[in-house]
């Protein structure tokens, strides 16, 4: 695979995309796709504004670039992924020095135990590190969640740290000098965007408040500055797709590699296994699909989302930004249905309707006996609370959907099934039960209810099936797993194995060393 060419455009693709931003309400989308000894397919939406030259924030990406430069400097034998972070960090609080200490490699995969970090702006001091390590080291969980996969923006922080040793440079100059420097990724950088270049304006969500009957009546935020090792990468959609393109083939043909290809194969080969079937990287996860292992990272960050979707095996890869928050899991929605759709003979159709939609149809009751009736439509299936009118329901996933409009809008709709058949629907905490399918009422679980952050926002914490679950948004759910009747651990979702705690009255949350406040609102 060589450096992406100019442009071609699937109109079968194209349309997928089109349909994809007008029912994920992406504000402005940003496509590339690159295929071994192909052009680069470009599509950029809404039709008729190019995105091609966008600004956008890439949140957890930024680790990506981190990673490469940790790697690049172990090629370069300034740095052993083997050895512990206190000797390139004397600094640390002596708690995370004692052996067996973390490595840069558990920095890399987030074994190390560190917690997720609260530092969401701006660039945090050593002292404001030392602190929160401090603080973490005093919560005995830390030391339980060593050597498990629990996700930090604080351990990236750190690898800022590290590389700045290594490297005798300031982080952002050493990546730029050899990474972005070399692959021609004119556009990227962190902080500010340049001037001159059109910036792609942040939209964020507004989640759980009173009379939001969606969660995406977003409207444009401002630009938060956020720490560059960890969250603050911004770039073009042909920046990234240079990057995107050297991972997945790892080779050049017009030349010597701009990045040393033994890194590149190190940093898609290390990983260790989160659940089966899905492995936790430097920056990515893995996981298998018909047509081989993918590499994957869905990434957001304040009013932006993105995705990186590699098949190195196959020298594909696909990448895709917007100016949406909590817009990853749509963003890999689609680029997943184009790669199978490309990668595979024969070569399953494109469509957002749900397949099997006549499993689907029928009426669904809330035990307080609200109906939610999904009924074929001449084009797709079409869905409605009573006493609404009807909406298009589009498939999210193997196993969601999403309506159009109503006061489920927008909403994930989870299917849960017995085999083939569909018995129930979920939206969020809501449950409706197909017709005939016997159900006893859910019970009213005391720490459910609405918190609040200040700085973070609202998060929801709610009972299904005889589950807990924490919603950071609507789109983005975690089951938490019980130690005690207040103490809990993310069990999937974003965090899996961080802990979150309740106080006795069920008043207070604590999520990530932040602490949230009960509201007085139900989700």
């Amino acid at each position: 695979m060589h450096a992406p060419r100019h442009h071609t455009v699937d109109p079968v693709v194209r349309t997928y995309f089109a349909d994809g931003a007008r029912h994920f309400r992406l504000p402005s989308l940003a496509v590339r796709m690159i295929a071994a000894d192909g052009p680069m397919e470009t599509y950029d939406l809404p039709m008729g504004r190019p995105s091609g030259d966008l600004v956008f924030k890439l949140g957890s990406l930024s680790k990506l670039v981190t990673a490469l430069g940790v790697q690049l400097l172990a090629m370069d034998e300034r740095l052993d992924l083997a050895e512990p972070v206190s000797r390139y960090l004397p600094w640390l609080p002596q708690q995370w020095v004692n052996v067996p200490g973390p490595t840069i490699r558990d920095l890399l995969l987030h074994t190390a135990g560190l917690p997720r970090g609260v530092f969401l702006t701006g660039t945090p001091t050593v002292a404001e590190i030392v602190a929160e390590l401090s603080t973490a080291s005093a919560d005995v969980s830390a030391t339980l969640q060593r050597g498990l996969v629990k996700y930090s923006n604080l351990g990236y922080v750190l690898l800022g740290h590290i590389i700045e040793m290594a490297s005798g440079e300031p982080y952002e100059a050493f990546i730029s000098r050899r990474i972005f420097a070399r692959l021609g990724m004119r556009s990227a950088g962190f902080g500010s965007p340049p001037t001159g270049l059109p910036f792609a304006p942040p939209h964020q969500l507004t989640c759980f408040r009173p009379l939001n009957q969606s969660p995406f009546d977003h409207a444009e935020a401002p630009l938060s500055p956020a720490p560059a090792p960890a969250m603050d990468l911004h770039a073009t959609a042909d920046d990234l797709a240079r990057l995107a393109a050297l991972m997945a083939s790892s080779i050049s043909e017009t030349g010597p590699p701009p990045l040393p290809p033994a890194a590149l194969a190190r940093l898609l080969g290390e990983a260790v296994p989160v659940r089966p079937g899905l492995d936790a990287g430097a920056g990515m996860v893995f996981a298998r699909r018909r047509f081989g292992r993918i590499a994957v990272e869905a990434a957001e960050h304040f009013g932006h989302s993105a995705a990186l979707y590699l098949v190195p095996e196959r020298r594909f890869a696909l990448i895709a930004m917007t100016n949406r928050a909590a817009a990853a899991a749509d963003l890999f929605h689609m680029l997943n249905a184009v790669a199978h759709h490309r990668l595979l003979s024969p070569a399953p159709p494109l469509s957002h309707n749900p397949r099997a939609a006549e499993r689907i149809a029928g009426v669904y009751r809330k035990h307080d006996g609200a109906a939610l009736r999904m009924t074929p439509g001449p084009a797709c299936l079409r869905g409605a609370l009573e006493g609404e009118p009807w909406s298009d329901v589009h498939a999210h996933g193997d196993r969601s959907l999403i309506l159009s409009g109503g006061q489920l809008g927008r909403y994930p709709l989870r299917l849960e099934r017995q085999g083939d058949a569909v018995t129930a629907i979920c939206a969020g905490p809501h449950l409706f039960i197909r017709d005939g399918v016997a159900a006893s009422p859910p019970p009213v679980d005391p720490r459910a209810g609405i918190y609040e952050n200040p700085e973070v926002g609202r998060v929801a914490v709610f009972k299904r099936a005889g589950t807990l679950f924490l919603a950071y948004s609507p789109m983005k759910e975690t089951r938490l797993r019980a130690r005690t009747s207040t103490t809990f651990v993310q069990e999937d979702g974003p965090f899996p194995n961080e802990p979150l705690c309740f106080d006795p009255s069920f008043q207070q949350m604590r999520v990530a060393n932040r602490q949230f406040s009960r509201t007085n609102e139900s989700y």
